[in-house]
């Protein structure tokens, strides 16, 4: 199971950039949320708790997390963007738009 939603989530990223530049960046964020998660749940299982205080902790994160994901695949555009080009596009059509001033 654990594969399967790094491949999920993956394809999601992946979905939204085509550029490497931000992608990268993208994922790298994502890693880290994941190193947090991992270091809470070190944490909890570490802690003289009970099973049923972990078991509640884990169903109230997978709760708080089944929302969002389910609006973000709602948002996952038909093909990739590409960011710099439409960055590009609009600094382009904004110099276009802008009177020239003799000098």
């Amino acid at each position: 199971m654990n594969e399967s939603h790094y491949v999920f989530v993956y394809w999601i990223v992946g979905t939204f950039f085509e550029d490497v530049e931000t992608l990268t960046l993208s994922v790298g964020i994502i890693r880290s949320f994941e190193s947090v998660g991992s270091c809470l749940a070190f944490g909890i299982g570490a802690a003289k708790v009970s099973p049923m205080v972990n078991l509640i902790i884990a169903f109230v994160m997978f709760v708080l997390c089944v929302a969002p994901t389910f609006y973000l695949t709602w948002q996952v555009p038909e093909h990739p963007q590409d960011i710099r080009k439409q960055l590009d596009g609009e600094s382009s059509q904004s110099d276009e738009e802008s009177p020239k001033v003799a000098a």
